[in-house]
């Protein structure tokens, strides 16, 4: 873990993504920091099981670097946005 790591989890922590996201290259739109302090990474095209995937916290963040800018949301909360370069929007979930 580097010093300018936002997050406080390290980057090794596991997180939950879609296979859309890893294999067909869909913008990260939802950001969930679950009650349980895990993290999700979310296209918004599918809610199926069966196309979860795992990856680590430091993966998602190469994959979108602006996920940097949710590292402080809060433990129940998601964010949200419309498009990559959108703003991100935050709320309790």
């Amino acid at each position: 873990m580097t010093a300018d790591w936002p997050f406080k989890e390290p980057a090794e922590t596991r997180a939950h993504t879609t296979r859309f996201v890893l294999d067909k290259d869909f913008p990260v739109l939802i950001v969930v920091h679950d009650r349980d302090g895990g993290w999700e990474f979310l296209c918004g095209r599918t809610d199926k099981r069966k196309d979860a995937r795992e990856i680590l916290l430091g993966e998602a963040v190469e994959l979108d670097p602006r996920l940097r800018e949710l590292a402080d949301l809060p433990v129940g909360w998601r964010a949200f946005r419309d498009s990559p370069g959108a703003p991100w929007m935050q709320e309790p979930f």
